[in-house]
């Protein structure tokens, strides 16, 4: 387990030993006060911790891949921190809530390809996974233009943001395709609602299931979404990941879990 030692310098006396990531621990950022200190690592999360003391305030899940570095607001109200998974994340210190995901475009943002013909569904989901979106017919296509500042807080709707919020996998899926069927049988099924795939850790569970994710864009319009729960420590951290995924900002919300079950059911 991957901790900090915060020292004093002028005496070299230790102050405190922040404890908590799993795995190695990339960055270590203190507000310009020295009251709070901020962290990040290899589990994926960032962590934000009462200098002093060496207590947790706030663990901030979210990214899908090693945070390398974050930095805190001069007036330690906001932590930024940005990860191997391609993103920037802006959070609320004191609730640990994403405020905001900054992403550059990858290789086919926005490019339409429901249409396109010749290529196997692996091909489609690294297309997807890519950027690329597959626009049922009837609706508008996405605007290629950045978002301007009056509407770049508001969530994007609809499956161009879903069906490309897969991860990026760096090799192709190769086999497995009676696993994938079966599981898009289950899923077609409308009483089906949760469907949990279990087996020993490192038999490829989250890859199937990204796998299986993929094929389904054209059967789910709306979008599939993956939501990283491995570095969640307490339920109510949940509705935040799923939010931040979908592009949901709960900041400014009386009931998070509210707001994601209104949108969820539009």
């Amino acid at each position: 387990m991957g901790q900090v030692r915060l020292w004093e310098t002028a005496t070299r006396r230790p102050v405190a030993i922040l404890q908590g990531h799993i795995g190695t621990i990339w960055g270590v950022a203190l507000s310009a006060d020295g009251r709070l200190a901020a962290s990040s690592g290899t589990d994926g999360t960032v962590r934000l911790w009462e200098a002093g003391t060496g207590q947790l305030l706030a663990t901030m899940p979210g990214h899908t891949g090693s945070v390398r570095g974050m930095a805190l607001s001069a007036d330690g109200q906001l932590v930024a921190s940005g990860s191997f998974d391609g993103t920037v994340k802006l959070w609320e210190a004191k609730s640990g809530t994403c405020l905001r995901t900054l992403r550059a475009d990858r290789p086919y943002e926005r490019m339409d390809i429901a249409g396109l013909r010749g290529i196997t569904p692996a091909q489609r989901a690294s297309l997807i996974a890519l950027g690329a979106v597959e626009q049922p017919p009837g609706r508008d296509a996405l605007s290629p233009t950045t978002p301007d500042l009056a509407t770049a807080e508001e969530p994007t709707r609809g499956d161009q943001y879903l069906a490309s919020s897969l991860p990026v996998q760096p090799t192709s899926f190769i086999g497995r395709s009676q696993e994938v069927d079966a599981i898009a049988r289950l899923l077609a099924d409308p009483e089906c609602r949760l469907l949990t795939l279990l087996g020993p850790g490192g038999i490829g569970k989250t890859r199937l299931a990204l796998a299986a994710a993929a094929s389904e864009t054209v059967a789910f319009p709306d979008g599939v979404a993956f939501v990283a729960l491995a570095s969640i420590g307490t339920p109510n951290q949940i509705v935040s990941a799923i939010g931040d995924t979908l592009g949901l900002a709960f900041a400014r919300h009386a009931d998070p879990t509210a707001d994601l079950l209104g949108y969820l059911r539009e």
